[in-house]
């Protein structure tokens, strides 16, 4: 005999049958037809394939395909990533085992179908690589059916229709069980509700916790929740349970009570300081202080004029760290380097003039402020008391070689002063000698 499990065949060998339930068995029998819902008609391709390149054809609504291999200690599965199509109704996938792969290795094939087409997946039947050709292994596939919302019942693949989670089967029905546990409040996880609070109460995490109400500036009364409306806020005093604004002077005789109203006002001439009457300063030189527009963070531009008396300098502080920078005139302005000064940097201009006194601006923020007002308790008074002014009629000659650019600056401020002047423009180059004659 062949011994368990073998059969004889009609040549008179052994023969061990395969495991396939239909199609051939490996020894000369066939277990019968083998009935698909989709048969992908897997074949050779004799002209490439071999034990290092494997390739199959099939029908061409394949998306994949790939091969297991079995052999007497494990089962390792390649997949074949080219694609082509053939043409005829048929694609060819072809692809490296990655090892030798010998002729008569026990292997079957596995095609997934395109998902336009379906999506469905067929195995072949296990044959012997390059010496034949396995069949779909046609176990029928079941797909359970269950009426929406049933339970309880038969699928129809051997199985029972069940519930989603949150769910119960109730008379072959899936119902929804409302679940509150230990809240008193919200939703019961179906639709309804575990409770509702009171109107002065929130619902939170299933419990209803009381909201404190308070009308709006009212203190020493009840929130509703067994507390006490209050404090006021700064500056204000519990009156006859609402917060009232007490005003507050102290030793103050001017200025704001903190309430809208005033401590006092001060006379003619003075001004309110620190809740003082001062008399006001009156700046001994106040000229008018204006930015250039080509004024940066690295560069600065003034026109500082006015008040009486000529600019002989001027010169720009930083307030939070005392730097100072020194202009120079030219051009009809005063202008120089500065030192990162970003806008809005808070500064201050000084300015002295050919009389000796000095005036500032009030602090500003750079490249933000751009004509800001004189610091009138800042300046000091001019330090040359016997400089006058000069009489109608005098006649000064000053001799520069810039051609009109000088009576295009000096111009503008003698109109400044209102004084009147000529200026006689001498073409081609002279010296001193030919200029006297």
């Amino acid at each position: 005999g062949c011994g368990t499990g073998n059969v004889c065949t009609t040549a008179g060998t052994c023969c061990q049958p395969n495991t396939n339930s239909c199609g051939p068995d490996g020894c000369g029998n066939d277990r019968g037809p083998c009935v698909c819902g989709w048969d992908p008609q897997l074949s050779h391709l004799g002209c490439s394939a071999g034990e290092w390149w494997v390739e199959f054809s099939v029908v061409n609504t394949a998306a994949s395909m790939q091969v297991e291999i079995s052999t007497l200690t494990s089962t390792r599965t390649i997949a074949l990533p080219n694609r082509l199509s053939l043409g005829s109704g048929r694609v060819k996938f072809t692809g490296s085992p990655g090892s030798r792969l010998p002729t008569g290795t026990r292997v079957r094939v596995k095609v997934t179908q395109l998902a336009s087409a379906g999506g469905q997946q067929s195995t072949s039947t296990w044959f012997p690589y390059l010496q034949g050709m396995g069949v779909p292994d046609c176990a029928p596939a079941c797909t359970p059916s269950c009426a929406t919302g049933a339970c309880g019942v038969s699928d129809g693949c051997g199985g029972t229709c069940g519930c989603a989670t949150g769910l119960s089967c109730s008379n072959n029905a899936c119902v929804c069980v409302p679940s509150c546990g230990a809240n008193v409040c919200g939703s019961d996880g179906c639709g309804g509700s575990c409770g509702t609070c009171r109107a002065n109460e929130t619902c939170t995490g299933g419990r209803c916790a009381c909201t404190p109400s308070c009308a709006a500036g009212s203190c020493g009364v009840s929130d509703g929740c067994g507390g006490t409306c209050g404090p006021c806020g700064a500056g204000l005093t519990c009156v006859n349970n609402a917060c009232v604004c007490v005003p507050s002077c102290g030793t103050n005789v001017c200025g704001s009570d903190g309430c809208g109203g005033s401590c006092g006002s001060c006379g003619a001439g003075q001004l309110c300081s620190g809740g003082r009457c001062t008399t006001g300063c009156v700046a001994p030189w106040s000229p008018s202080w204006s930015q250039g527009t080509s004024a940066g963070e690295w560069w600065t531009e003034w026109q500082v004029s006015g008040g009486g008396a000529l600019t002989a300098a001027v010169w720009v502080e930083r307030v939070d760290t005392g730097a100072t920078w020194p202009l120079s005139y030219g051009w009809g302005r005063w202008a120089g380097g500065v030192v990162a000064l970003s806008p809005g940097t808070l500064v201050r201009v000084h300015a002295r003039n050919a009389l000796g006194a000095t005036a500032r601006t009030v602090t500003f923020r750079y490249l933000v402020d751009l004509a800001p007002a004189t610091d009138a308790c800042a300046g000091t008074p001019s330090t040359n008391t016997t400089c006058q002014a000069l009489s109608r009629g005098l006649v000064s000659f000053t001799f520069d070689d810039s051609g009109t650019s000088q009576p295009d600056i000096a111009i503008p401020l003698l109109q400044q002063y209102g004084i009147k002047g000529t200026f006689f423009v001498v073409p081609l180059w002279h010296t001193w000698t030919s200029l006297a004659r």
